[in-house]
């Protein structure tokens, strides 16, 4: 992980510091800002890793862990700048194996030079297509994080995508997806992941982020 200076540290108290500015595969710009002290990866309009969305990320992780969901075997959805690979690996289970799954190889560059790779298998795939990829190769996960954005907004997720993730958890497993959603597309997100037979369980405790855990 990149470590800036002391220097940069602290006069970023002050003002954000943007120390790489890049576009991503949409077209959108992806900046690498250090704000406060810290290292983040953001759009124009959101936040990818190290800000808002690790609290999204840690409060979701931590409450899984203390329902000893076993978050061992892992596969993210859109890795950014990988908040939540750093969670499970620093505050869970520094022995979990985690795959981060990102189609915007610009996204990938930047978390491999900045941000938190340690032990991660990264590829560069459309999530659909890694699900399809890993049932062919008769892979399972026991927790699978669903963060699938291009700026603030979530793709449409076709009904095959939600009957892979159904085949590819455990029996014991668990998934949550995070959203930017208004309430009303949130239910209806949360009606169309109980069509497959997934219990679910809202988690909406950061402002703007609502999140729909889900299992078998």
């Amino acid at each position: 992980m990149y470590r800036p200076t002391f220097v940069k540290r602290l006069f970023s108290y002050v003002w954000p510091i943007t120390i790489e500015r890049r576009k991503g595969m949409a077209g959108h710009v992806l900046e690498v800002t250090i704000y406060q002290g810290k290292v983040m990866l953001d759009s124009e309009k959101v936040n990818y890793s190290f800000g808002s969305l690790h609290k999204v990320m840690r409060g979701v992780i931590l409450n899984l862990k203390s329902k000893k969901y076993p978050l061992d075997n892992v596969l993210i959805l859109g890795y950014g700048g990988g908040s939540a690979a750093e969670i499970i690996h620093n505050e869970v289970n520094s022995d979990a194996q985690i795959i981060g799954v990102d189609m915007d190889k610009s996204v990938l560059d930047i978390a491999q030079q900045y941000f938190y790779t340690k032990k991660v298998q990264l590829l560069e795939s459309k999530a659909e297509e890694y699900l399809e990829l890993a049932k062919k190769n008769r892979s399972s996960y026991n927790t699978i994080i669903i963060d699938l954005f291009i700026d603030n907004k979530i793709p449409e997720f076709s009904d095959r995508f939600w009957e892979l993730v159904s085949e590819l958890i455990t029996s014991d497993g668990i998934a949550f997806i995070n959203t930017m959603l208004e309430e009303s597309d949130f239910c209806i997100l949360g009606d169309q992941i109980k069509s497959f037979g997934f219990h679910i369980q809202s988690w909406n405790e950061i402002k703007e982020n609502r999140v729909w855990m889900f299992k078998k």
